[in-house]
């Protein structure tokens, strides 16, 4: 301590015991490290910010949060901004697969859709039609590697295969009944399975369907206790 204080007395114009003792600390880490410690000032956070609290920056966001805020949030967070770029093929060992997630989702199109607001001259408002009217459903299946499941023009070899997975429905009850599973079922194996073996030779699909309970059907001959009955008579399932 001694010959920091005349370390001290030597470099400052006015040493004090702080300086004797931080000279101290650094002969000391010096000499166990080889090496001076890393200093740390002017690098502390003056202000507390919204993205360090959770809670705050989640009400903030719901709120309204301006595109430049978002940038200097994400750059905060890490992220950074890039073009979109192809997915890098992995890399796969022998015997191995390509899994490719594939999505499937059903839109309801109705004649008499229309927006709720329009442009009214002197307060006449004209007649809207009651109902829906006629509807479409069109049942799709989406991937990223190609966007929908279709096939190209060079792909196109096999008459017996589709062109595109995509089926349009007429609904209705005079007209082709409701979607149900079954026709799920006949595009699924129809169409997506063969479009998808004929795409992508050595590859997987994954399929994943949306939460409907148009979907949580069962086999015609599986074992559900709503069907069976206690007794020898009555309608039996064929198990």
């Amino acid at each position: 301590m001694k010959a920091s204080k005349i370390v001290a007395s030597i470099v400052y114009v006015s040493p004090n015991p702080y300086k004797y003792k931080r000279i101290h600390f650094l002969g000391e880490f010096y000499l166990r490290h080889e090496c001076f410690s890393v200093s740390h000032r002017g690098q502390h956070q003056k202000c507390k910010r919204l993205i360090d609290d959770k809670d705050m920056a989640l009400k903030w966001i719901r709120k309204s949060v301006s595109l430049r805020m978002a940038k200097r949030w994400l750059n905060i967070l890490g992220c950074r901004f890039e073009k979109y770029k192809k997915p890098i093929p992995p890399v796969l060992e022998v015997g191995e697969r390509e899994l490719i997630f594939v999505t499937h989702d059903e839109c309801s199109f109705c004649a008499n859709d229309g927006k709720r607001g329009i442009w009214m001259h002197n307060e006449k408002m004209p007649l809207h039609k009651k109902g829906n009217g006629k509807s479409i459903i069109v049942s799709e299946f989406l991937l990223e590697v190609c966007r929908r499941l279709q096939l190209s023009e060079e792909e196109k070899k096999n008459p017996n295969i589709p062109a595109e997975a995509c089926c349009y429905f007429t609904s209705g009850k005079n007209q082709e009944n409701y979607w149900m599973v079954e026709h799920l079922l006949k595009q699924i194996k129809k169409k997506a399975i063969p479009i998808f073996e004929t795409k992508f030779l050595n590859a997987t699909a994954v399929f994943a369907f949306d939460n409907s309970t148009n979907y949580l059907t069962f086999a015609d001959d599986a074992l559900v206790m709503q069907r069976m009955n206690k007794g020898p008579r009555g309608k039996q399932s064929i198990m």
